[in-house]
């Protein structure tokens, strides 16, 4: 599993950004593209720090890198938890005026290929 979706990830951030395989390494502190390769490639498989690292760099989480979700968005990012704690303070009727806006930002954002 792991090495289907980093090869999706590592062509994703190569089309979108213009970054080959050999820089999207070094800027992760793997060394050269040589160790991505062999990721997706060869039987080796990345040790759970290097994990850690990969999933933050792709911005995803380890959870889609291994096959445990289907879903690569990292769903709890440090704003969303100090969103929702400060949220979670609010009264019924504040947390109601509040969620309108939030429906129609969210339905926007999946409209134009997000979420």
């Amino acid at each position: 599993m792991i090495k289907s979706r980093l090869a999706a990830l590592v062509a994703k951030k190569k089309k979108e950004e213009g970054k080959i395989q050999e820089v999207q390494a070094k800027e992760m502190g793997l060394g050269g593209g040589n160790t991505l390769s062999q990721y997706i490639r060869t039987p080796r498989e990345p040790d759970h720090k290097t994990l850690k690292v990969i999933a933050e760099y792709y911005e995803t989480t380890t959870d889609y890198l291994l096959g445990n979700t289907d879903d690569p968005a990292k769903i709890k990012t440090k704003w969303v938890v100090q969103l929702v704690k400060e949220v979670d303070e609010f009264s019924n009727n504040e947390k109601r005026k509040i969620l309108k806006p939030v429906k129609i930002i969210a339905k926007r954002h999946e409209e134009h290929g997000g979420i």
